[in-house]
């Protein structure tokens, strides 16, 4: 398990299983191949904060596979909502997520082949 703190001190636990081939450092935290934990430019959220209607968009970059997992966490680590996304060669998927309470909440992408990354993103919803 790991937690991971924001510039604004809010947090989230994530348990995260490295693959053979795969390393963990504990002193910084840092993984290496096969899976690595980014937050890149090239994955956005929007709006964010969350829309009034709950619509939340993510624009991906074209290099996502075509299966994505999508997971998004609320500040004690408790998965909040969850979705298997095809992107079809879109470059936006478009999430509901007027159930979720008001809060900040961490949007983890999986991809789904072997060598998968995980992308993360922090949002809110007013």
């Amino acid at each position: 398990s790991y937690i991971i703190t924001s510039s604004e001190g809010c947090s989230t636990t994530i348990n995260l299983t490295v693959q053979s081939g795969g390393s963990v450092d504990n002193n910084n935290g840092s993984i290496t191949e096969p899976n690595i934990i980014e937050e890149i430019s090239q994955i956005s959220v929007f709006p964010n904060p969350i829309a009034i209607n709950g619509l939340l968009s993510i624009n991906l970059s074209s290099r996502m596979n075509e299966a994505l997992h999508i997971g998004i966490y609320d500040t004690y680590g408790k998965l909040a909502f969850r979705s298997i996304q095809s992107t079809n060669h879109r470059d936006i998927v478009e999430l509901n997520l007027s159930s979720l309470s008001s809060g900040v909440y961490v949007v983890v992408i999986t991809e789904t082949d072997s060598n998968a990354r995980i992308f993360m993103k922090k949002i809110i919803k007013n």
